[in-house]
């Protein structure tokens, strides 16, 4: 068993939901890309090669930065919604399973194995995906920095693939 607490920031909430979902980035960037083409056929026409080629880098990097902007404050709309997203967080690691605990309100909430489908291991969190919506984070910080490969192997060895 391992246990280990941790506090979920903002900063480390905003952080991984924007991260997780890269399939999402890239429909922006096509989508983009196809209001970029569509600024070059219909108002671009006259411009010279180097100055379309200016022009629809700014549109593209205003454009989806937009969209990254939206991304954000829709984050921040959820996370007002589900204030208890972020907040000090025990973790506890058992055969059995996973657990989370929210130590202001005192709420659990235990997972078993068979319910992950993949382990993510990043650089200061583990990421476990139930499916494409769903992701629970466990914070490399709420462990012991000695435990943290044996901690990634014992949950590598309980996710089954």
């Amino acid at each position: 068993m391992y246990h280990g607490t941790a506090n979920f920031s903002l900063k480390d909430y905003l952080f991984i939901n924007l991260t997780v979902n890269t399939k999402k980035y890239l429909a922006y960037a096509g989508a983009t890309l196809v209001i970029c083409l569509w600024f070059i056929l219909l108002f671009m026409k006259e411009y010279t090669l180097e100055r379309q080629i200016i022009s629809t880098i700014f549109i593209f990097i205003f454009i989806f930065l937009s969209f990254v902007v939206a991304e954000i404050i829709t984050l921040i709309k959820k996370l007002k919604k589900y204030p208890h997203s972020i907040g000090v967080r025990e973790f506890i690691i058992t055969k059995e399973g996973f657990q989370t605990k929210n130590l202001e309100k005192n709420e659990a909430i235990f997972f078993i194995w068979d319910e992950f489908q993949c382990l993510i291991n990043r650089k200061k969190f583990w990421l476990l995906k139930i499916n494409d919506q769903q992701i629970k984070v466990i914070p490399h910080a709420a462990f012991n920095e000695t435990k943290i490969k044996e901690i990634t192997q014992f949950i590598s060895d309980n996710i089954e693939i």
